[in-house]
């Protein structure tokens, strides 16, 4: 009887010693970014990508929606001085970005004018728009203070990734999918050594032609 006691006592003891083991976090792992569960405000400038020749504006943040107007780009025009198309980003929302305000300004030239661009209010992808992010750190939440997911030392995301998408906005913080796509001396990476992630940054630069005059937002 004892013995079986003791066997009994032994295994339950191995059970309990298993299933802390299952329960037990992974350290390892660090935790994934914050992302909100709904639509964000937003308030910076941004430009188009210039992946396809033109940007639908839709009248709500959906593919099936009706087009309203749309966006040139420079997918089309290397031979022509023109510039990529600014506007103003207002929603972050399931993969879309609420714009208004949209200009060609910059095109104007003596060899060329501003193109016809939607200038309403109206949903783009969130693919289709670029910033610039003068800062190499990416965080976890829209806090300095909480965990760091990306460092690149000195060099800025802008320099050394591809933003995928804007997923959502906290002033004055953006969340980012972005892509490591070039090395530390700005060789694009082959396919195999690009990595992907999402992190909350700041530092966002609105101007497609230069850099931004702004105080690091990394010291």
């Amino acid at each position: 009887m004892q013995k079986t006691d003791k066997h009994a006592l032994s295994v339950r003891g191995l059970a309990l010693v298993l299933s802390c083991a299952v329960l037990a976090p992974a350290a390892a792992q660090p935790a994934g970014p914050w992302t909100p569960a709904g639509a964000t405000a937003c308030d910076f400038g941004a430009w188009t990508q210039d992946v396809k020749p033109a940007i639908r504006v839709h009248a709500a943040p959906a593919a099936d929606a009706a087009v309203v107007g749309s966006l040139p780009t420079t997918r089309n025009d290397a031979d022509a001085d023109y510039y990529s198309v600014n506007f103003q980003v207002h929603e972050a929302r399931a993969g879309w970005l609420r714009i208004s305000d949209a200009n060609d300004d910059d095109s104007a030239g003596d060899h060329t004018r501003p193109r016809p661009v939607y200038r309403g209010t109206g949903w783009i992808r969130s693919d289709d728009a670029r910033i610039g992010i003068q800062s190499a750190r990416g965080y976890a939440r829209p806090d300095s203070a909480s965990a760091r997911l990306l460092d690149l030392g000195d060099d800025w995301l802008t320099d050394r990734g591809t933003i995928r998408h804007i997923v959502a906005c906290q002033a004055p913080w953006v969340l980012l999918d972005y892509e490591i796509d070039r090395g530390t001396g700005m060789q694009r990476l082959p396919e195999a050594q690009r990595t992907r992630g999402r992190a909350w940054f700041r530092g966002v630069c609105s101007n497609a032609v230069t850099t931004c005059d702004m105080r690091s937002v990394d010291n």
